[in-house]
């Protein structure tokens, strides 16, 4: 089967990039796979991902030229996102879909041989949705947020804009998102019938899980990974917690790794609450499986979690997971014990619980081998299979 990805870009910094990147590598084992990408002038760093030699990556000109009409469009987005909360279809397909883009993608997928191509997020679903039927291959759209995220948190990703989703959503071979509740909403809200299909993990399984590691250390590793974004990952409440967890336990230390926008805020929030003694940043790296190799708990402070990629990777090594009850977490954990759900945002709570979980000696070794376990349900041969099944049906 030849299968393309539809991408800004697929290199940079985010948890989307590096499950499109896995996909990528696993569909690549036995199908042809090409990576458009739609970024001007961009950049392949085919390293920061692991991103397999045999995955064509294409960046043509014809599909990445910027005018001052993209950006008047790009602003008029902005502008009615923040202040003008206008949902006309027209309006909105008007500053969505430049029609001279729409027959440049036309004609490059109806000179191409692909047998199926996925529109990475919803802005190029969208975009997608809109010449899928006058091309000739399967168009499937890949939603990486939770529905909740994307539509009805105000003023941010497509707030507002849920008559424009459907309609081009609707023309689509198929829509795949993340989670059981978001199958329920697209189908209620956007009367979009969507698949539910897990992100899989590349990480190598341990042999063994963290719960019957014999540790000679008594400090004990609670772990974050992922991007450094306080208001989607939660970073101020992680800090809070760290404050809370010291009247519970005192042989502790947060591991935080990763990059982004806000790391320099984090760094000046840690030494201003004095928590540098508790709380260490580490950089981004690609060898994260030393982390999770260490850890002994993960956490998700995540404001709203389409998936929780990390979630399943530090299982895939027996680490249970504390995490707000997003949609993501919610159904990874399942009717499974592999880790323990907070009510949004009670970050007092979230730590009482860190505290009882470190200190329960049975309970964690339960989690433990709960977590191990449930790793297998998102291994990569399972999701690859689960995405070529959709493929052939739809």
């Amino acid at each position: 089967m030849n299968i393309a990805f539809l991408v800004e870009d697929p290199f940079s910094l985010g948890g989307v990039q590096r499950v499109v990147n896995n996909l990528c590598n696993e569909l690549s084992k036995e199908n042809i796979v090409t990576l458009i990408c739609l970024k001007p002038e961009l950049k392949i760093n085919r390293q920061r991902y692991g991103l397999c030699e045999q995955i064509l990556v294409s960046n043509p000109s014809e599909l990445t030229s910027i005018n001052q009409r993209y950006y008047f469009r790009k602003g008029l987005r902005f502008i009615n996102k923040q202040i003008l909360g206008i949902k006309s279809v027209r309006f909105l397909e008007y500053i969505y879909l430049i029609p001279s883009e729409q027959k440049k993608l036309k004609d490059y997928f109806n000179a191409s041989d692909f047998d199926v191509v996925i529109a990475v997020q919803l802005k190029l679903s969208i975009l997608l949705g809109s010449i899928c039927q006058d091309i000739k291959c399967k168009c499937f759209a890949w939603q990486h947020s939770s529905f909740d995220a994307y539509y009805k948190t105000p003023h941010e990703y497509y707030w507002n804009q849920n008559r424009l989703a459907s309609k081009y959503l609707k023309k689509m071979s198929g829509c795949v998102v993340l989670s059981n509740y978001d199958v329920l909403m697209y189908k209620k809200e956007l009367d979009v019938s969507a698949n539910k299909i897990s992100n899989l993990v590349e990480i190598s399984k341990a042999k063994v899980p963290a719960g019957r590691l014999k540790r000679v250390r008594t400090e004990k590793i609670i772990l974050f990974v992922g991007r450094l974004d306080y208001k989607t990952k939660g970073l101020d409440f992680l800090l809070n917690i760290a404050e809370k967890l010291e009247k519970y336990i005192s042989y502790y230390r947060f591991l935080i790794v990763g990059d982004g926008e806000d790391k320099i805020k984090l760094e000046e929030e840690v030494k201003r609450r004095n928590l540098s003694d508790k709380v260490n940043i580490c950089e981004a790296t690609n060898n994260v499986k030393k982390f999770y190799e260490e850890a002994d708990l993960l956490i998700s402070t995540s404001r709203w979690e389409g998936f929780g990629l990390t979630l399943v990777e530090a299982m895939m090594f027996g680490v249970p997971f504390v995490s707000f009850d997003n949609s993501g977490p919610r159904d990874i954990l399942d009717d499974s014990e592999a880790g323990i759900l907070i009510k949004l945002y009670d970050t007092e709570k979230f730590a009482e619980t860190i505290a009882y979980v470190l200190q329960n000696e049975d309970l964690y070794l339960k989690m433990s081998i709960a977590a191990f376990e449930r790793a297998d349900d998102f291994l990569p041969n399972v999701i690859s299979g689960e995405w070529l099944k959709m493929f052939r049906e739809k």
